[in-house]
Order: structure tokens, then C-alpha cells, then sequence
């Protein structure tokens, strides 16, 4: 692409293309922390979506932004409004950024399963 082709844009958002709603994202109940966790309850009202079947529709796992202390090395789950459904990040390796300890979680192949 060359440098004249580049498109110009005057604005950035994620949402900025979304009417202004405020629902556009859906409806989340979710735990408060208080327990030490922030593990999404409900979406839109519900604890299942319409869009799925069986264990794919079950709405759970964190909403991204927000996890509990003390994750495991396993796996952890997003929920995510776009796709109506969780996902599962299994757990990779131990990173470090700027002097802090972290882990590193990347979904696999299955997310492509049937």
C-alpha cells in the first residue's frame, strides 16, 4: 500500500459506529468482587443465550476487564457480547512486564470446533 492510499480518518472509537446506544453491548449482572470474583452472572437478564445450544450457550467466565486474585495456570473465560458466547484462554507461560509477574493465556485451535 502506498502512502497516498492511506485511508484519513478523523475519529477513533471502539464503539463509534454504534447509534450512540447505550444497550449495544447487552444487559451484564455480574458478582461485585466481594468474594473475589467478578465471574459474569447474567447477560441481557439470562444465564443461557438463545444463539447457542448445550453447554455453548452458558453465559459465564469474566467480562475481560476484571479477574479474581489467584489465577490458576489452567485456563481462564471471557464472555463475549459479540459472539454470544465464552470463551476459554488456556494458560501459557509466566511473563514479566516492566518488574511485575504475569501470565500469559492464549486461545487454542478448539476455539474453531465444532
Amino acid at each position: 500500500m502506498l502512502a497516498s492510499e492511506v485511508p484519513r480518518f478523523d475519529k477513533f472509537g471502539w464503539f463509534r459506529l454504534m447509534n450512540g446506544s447505550t444497550t449495544f453491548e447487552g444487559v451484564y449482572n455480574m458478582a461485585n468482587g466481594a468474594d473475589g470474583s467478578f465471574e459474569i452472572l447474567q447477560w441481557n437478564f439470562d444465564n443461557v443465550t438463545p444463539y447457542f445450544n448445550g453447554a455453548c450457550a452458558n453465559v459465564h467466565g469474566s467480562g475481560g476487564e476484571l479477574y479474581s486474585r489467584n489465577l490458576s495456570k489452567d485456563h481462564i473465560g471471557i464472555f463475549l457480547s459479540h459472539l454470544c458466547r465464552y470463551l476459554q484462554f488456556d494458560f501459557e507461560e509466566e511473563v514479566v512486564v516492566n518488574g511485575i509477574l504475569g501470565y500469559k493465556y492464549s486461545i487454542g485451535d478448539g476455539i474453531l470446533d465444532n
